[in-house]
């Protein structure tokens, strides 16, 4: 969207004039037979080169390039690479009638400025340039903003205009709402910093750190072991002059030789999306991810079940802890109190608003039948009642089921199993704590994941504990 209204930009065409449609998304430069069919599915040669940009998703320079502090918006701001994003941020987050964000509030919804297309942002100090700029033709610069909790933020909270279209007419503004608040959730959590990197180095954030101060990165980028011991690495692996054979026109070795850094951070970065990733496994062909890491080959572990297994990890470890809280049993009726502690460092669940979590409760008999089941799932993670049926209004989309697709296809192409309500939002506000690492092969914790779920199912009264609320 970004490369398109600023290639549309120095033909003359207004930044917001130049949308960027769905179907640039899927647009490839061939058909089906390798000829230039215009009739082909998805044929478009001038837009192939969006789609396939916007395919490739979040890529490294995303991150890498963005900007946070004044200092580097006074520097980089009006350059031409930003022209259309301020658009960007007058149209989403810039309204004279409501008020208009400021300052980081203006970066919301993805509207951050970026750095020129030379220069990238790493944590670590003096960066050794040479090999990137030989290689890329970039330049590392140093930049602790890129570690801050905003760098996240800018994304992670998306604030939207609410549109109304008239019989005929053109859409016209009445509201802006927030539709995702996962940075201001940590913000007002016991997880923040109480330091921000849009303010001044040294300045603090009004309310200040939180009980447990931990960033975005230190749960979702973690850079020590389970020891507690730092990661060691190098920044990158290269042909340096101390580790490979001598060759002629070699750099000294002062400036390719590269030192290992304490506090690598590995780039997991996981949520709970696991059905994100359960599609791309299946159609991995069809989206272009491919499933085995490039270098590593048949010799590591392949990306996608890393990714898996970190999520499921995630969910069972860090996310939330369950537990029974009290039992007693008075008239032949048995009442157990439930406690749901948010381990994360922000509400869960989070995100869009029709992310769902629920709690399955289970009573046994003395032979270990089944008493009692709620929260109940079928093979399709569809809630279902005691005859196995699915729960009314509780699917979010219904469709007709195609008989020629295997199972494992049906449950990626038709995804409603999301229980209506959302139940309570527990704020986030308690330290996780040290992960004990069972159950890590990815047998083992795929068969438990169904039992990583928590929050409460609205049909059942359980007292839910919300800590530092």
């Amino acid at each position: 969207q970004r490369q398109y209204q600023l290639d549309q930009a120095l033909t003359g065409v207004e930044c917001n004039d130049a949308v960027f449609t769905p179907d640039m998304v899927t647009a490839v430069p061939w058909s089906g037979a390798q000829t230039a069919d215009t009739g082909a599915p998805h044929f478009d040669l001038a837009s192939a080169r969006y789609g396939s940009l916007a395919r490739d998703g979040i890529s490294c320079v995303a991150c890498h390039r963005t900007i946070l502090t004044p200092e580097q918006e006074a520097k980089y701001g009006e350059q031409p690479q930003n022209q259309c994003v301020k658009a960007r941020q007058e149209v989403l987050n810039g309204n004279p009638e409501l008020g208009e964000l400021v300052s980081f509030g203006k970066t919301f919804t993805g509207s951050f400025l970026v750095s020129d297309p030379a220069t990238l942002f790493g944590p670590f100090a003096e960066p050794k340039t040479k090999p990137m700029a030989h290689a890329l033709g970039n330049i590392p610069e140093h930049d602790t903003a890129i570690a801050s909790s905003e760098q996240c933020g800018t994304c992670h909270t998306v604030h939207l205009p609410v549109l109304w279209t008239p019989e005929g007419g053109t859409p016209q503004f009445i509201d802006d709402t927030y539709e995702q608040t996962t940075y201001p959730e940590w913000l007002f959590s016991d997880f923040r910093t109480g330091v921000a990197a849009f303010l001044p180095e040294g300045e603090m954030l009004p309310a200040g750190p939180g009980a447990t101060p931990q960033t975005c990165a230190e749960c979702h980028m973690e850079s020590h072991a389970e020891d507690g011991t730092e990661f060691v690495s190098k920044i990158a692996s290269i042909q340096e002059r101390s580790n490979m054979p001598e060759t002629a026109h070699t750099l000294p070795a002062n400036a390719i030789d590269l030192e290992p850094r304490a506090g690598f951070a590995r780039h997991t970065l996981v949520g709970l999306n696991l059905f994100l990733i359960e599609m791309a496994d299946q159609f991995n062909e069809l989206l272009g991810i491919p499933t085995q890491d490039p270098m590593l080959v048949s010799n590591g572990v392949d990306p996608i079940d890393r990714t898996r297994d970190e999520m499921v990890a995630n969910a069972m470890e860090r996310t939330a802890a369950i537990s029974v809280a009290d039992i007693s049993v008075s008239d032949q009726t048995l009442s157990v109190a439930v406690r749901i502690d948010n381990l994360a460092g922000h509400k869960f669940p989070s995100g869009v608003s029709f992310r769902r979590a629920f709690v399955e409760f289970e009573v046994l008999g003395a032979g270990g039948e089944t008493l009692w089941h709620s929260g109940a799932t079928n093979e399709y993670g569809i809630l279902v009642g005691p005859d196995g049926a699915p729960l009314t209004g509780r699917a979010m989309v219904r469709q007709p089921v195609q008989q020629d697709r295997r199972p494992d296809q049906l449950a990626a192409a038709f995804p409603d199993h999301h229980p209506a309500g959302r139940g309570a939002d527990l704020p986030g506000g308690q330290a996780r704590p040290g992960r004990s690492g069972a159950g890590r092969g990815r047998d083992a914790v795929l068969r438990r994941r169904r039992r990583a779920a928590a929050l409460v199912e609205p049909d059942h009264e359980f007292p839910v504990d919300l800590p530092h609320a």
